[in-house]
C-alpha cells in the first residue's frame, strides 16, 4: 500500500505557479506550499510493511508516484520536504534511516528496484512523530524532471527489537 505523503515545497512565482511536492527555482517571489498526496485515512496494522513499522527489526519500502498523479496535484519540480502520516510511532528510533527517490518507468513497485538512486535524507536515528505529518527537510531536493514517474525507498537498519509498533 502506498502511504500517504505530503510534500512541501517552494516554487517561484512568475506567469504561472508550477506547484507539487517539488521547488521550483527561478527568479521572482518565493512560496512555501505543501501538497498531499493520497487520502490520509489509510493505515496499517501493527505487524504489516509501513515504512516506519519494526516488527520485523527492519524494512525497506518502496512505491511509485506516477506523472499523473505527481502533474494531478500540481507539485513543482523540486522537491524539499517529504512527510508520513504517522498515526502509531514506533516504540524505538529507527537507526540509519534513509529516503531514496529515482525516475523511474514503472508504474508500481511490485518488483523491487535496486537502483541507483538519490539519497535524500537520512539521518542516525529518527523517531517518528504521531499524530498527523512528520515532514522531513531532505537533505538534498530532489528534482523532478516534469515527465517520469518517482520512486520513492525507505528503509532502515535494525532496531534493538522487534515490536509491534
Amino acid at each position: 500500500m502506498k502511504p500517504t505523503t505530503t510534500i512541501r515545497f517552494q516554487t517561484e512565482l512568475f506567469l504561472s505557479l508550477f506547484t507539487l511536492s517539488l521547488i521550483l527555482f527561478g527568479k521572482g517571489v518565493f512560496a512555501t506550499e505543501t501538497i498531499q498526496l493520497g487520502s490520509g485515512t489509510a493505515t496499517t496494522g501493527l505487524s504489516e510493511a509501513s515504512p516506519i513499522n519494526i516488527n520485523n527489526q527492519s524494512i525497506r519500502s518502496q512505491w511509485v508516484y506516477t506523472q499523473d498523479e505527481i502533474s494531478d496535484a500540481g507539485v513543482p519540480q523540486l522537491i524539499k520536504e517529504f512527510g508520513l502520516y504517522i498515526n502509531t510511532a514506533p516504540v524505538y528510533e529507527l537507526p540509519g534511516f534513509t529516503i531514496r527517490m529515482k525516475h523511474t518507468s514503472a508504474t508500481d513497485a511490485s518488483a523491487h528496484d535496486d537502483g541507483p538512486f538519490v539519497v535524500v535524507y537520512q539521518s542516525e536515528s529518527y523517531l517518528p512523530q504521531a499524530g498527523g505529518y512528520d515532514m522531513l527537510q531532505l537533505t538534498r531536493p530532489f528534482f523532478w524532471n516534469g515527465t517520469e514517474n518517482i520512486l520513492v525507498e525507505i528503509c532502515f537498519e535494525p532496531v534493538e527489537a522487534a515490536s509491534n509498533s
